[in-house]
């Protein structure tokens, strides 16, 4: 009886009527998304290509910036979009918003790759017109290729800085490592092209450091410049020099009064001997200059530009090479990881610091 059922509710004349009404439904959809991805494919062709003779492509927030790249990229893949589809942001294109957010842990400003647009429009995108997704397409590519390069081989050409620079820098195959990403992992994939050198990770966790103990952005009490501060001064320069020496960890929060204090004294001298000056406890020139470069915002500043530095140089150092820390005034020459030689050096002009 259940086997003539199962015959009957088969073959009944309501089974074709909706198995015919879902194959149409599937069939609508899959035309709608391929309809979607064609009109963002032509679209994309026609900006892209129209973009050539002009060697400019305009999008919201200003022209591509990576164009000769960008332009290889689309025409290798037929103008098939890599971070849009007809359901919206694919889940890459999500991802790498994510990590564009996060591109200061390499000293570089996420307003570098026009985010807070990228961000709108990602909105904007989920409802808005063809050309806005195209917009967004674009600004995400030009992105992504940006900040490849900029880790790869830095934002400045080292050479434009230094006519005698010879390092041969690191390069890699973008087209064919943005394929790779559009189709997921864009996190890891930017992550894998960062160079290489402990130094550099080691710079980086100093910059995350702090970022956590600091915000660089917010003002530092720097000490205005006058007559010699030293034991016993009272005042507001003193109490501005108990501040900065306070956070920088060399006094207590509750010790940074307006009195130049035995403990202030100690505090100077400390300072001095981390900086390289003579340890007299008074604050001169010198040690005030040194005090107000010490501000979180110039220390970030400098770890940023030695993580470009680090960017210049090609992944293999050599199995020997000299290593010189011009803010210690250090040389090293270095034999397969180990240090074969350890001197004191006169590290130059200010300029080639």
């Amino acid at each position: 009886m259940s086997r003539q059922m199962k015959t009957d509710w088969f073959s009944g004349p309501g089974f074709p009527v909706w198995a015919l009404a879902l194959v149409m439904l599937t069939a609508n959809g899959f035309a709608a998304a391929n309809n979607v991805e064609q009109s963002l494919a032509a679209v994309l062709r026609e900006r892209v290509s129209g973009a050539r003779p002009a060697a400019a492509l305009p999008v919201q927030g200003g022209p591509i910036r990576t164009l000769a790249t960008l332009t290889k990229v689309y025409d290798e893949r037929g103008y098939a979009p890599l971070w849009i589809d007809a359901g919206g942001l694919t889940g890459a294109a999500r991802e790498l918003i994510d990590v564009l957010a996060t591109t200061e842990e390499h000293g570089i400003a996420p307003a570098r790759y026009r985010l807070t647009l990228i961000r709108a429009l990602a909105n904007a995108a989920e409802v808005g017109a063809t050309e806005t997704r195209v917009d967004l397409e674009l600004l995400l590519t030009d992105a992504f290729l940006m900040h490849a390069a900029d880790l790869v081989s830095g934002r400045v050409d080292p050479a434009s800085l230094d006519p005698l620079w010879a390092a041969q820098q690191r390069a890699r195959d973008l087209p064919r490592i943005i394929e790779q990403a559009a189709l997921g992992r864009p996190g890891e994939i930017l992550a894998d092209l960062a160079p290489p050198h402990p130094q550099y990770a080691a710079l980086r966790e100093a910059l995350r450091r702090l970022h956590a103990e600091h915000d660089p952005a917010a003002g530092w009490p720097s000490v205005p410049g006058g007559p010699v501060l030293e034991f016993g001064n009272t005042g507001e320069r003193v109490a501005r020099l108990n501040r900065s020496l306070a956070g920088l960890g060399y006094l207590a929060p509750d010790q940074s009064g307006d009195n130049y204090s035995e403990t202030t004294r100690d505090a100077v001298r400390q300072f001095q001997r981390d900086n390289g000056l003579e340890p007299d406890g008074m604050a001169g020139p010198k040690t005030l200059a040194q005090l107000n470069e010490s501000s979180p915002s110039a220390q970030a500043r400098r770890i940023a530009l030695n993580l470009e530095r680090w960017r210049w140089l090609p992944d293999d150092l050599g199995t020997r090479n000299l290593q010189v820390n011009v803010a210690a005034y250090d040389l090293r020459l270095q034999d397969d990881g180990n240090t074969e030689l350890a001197m004191k050096v006169i590290v130059g002009r200010e300029a080639r610091r």
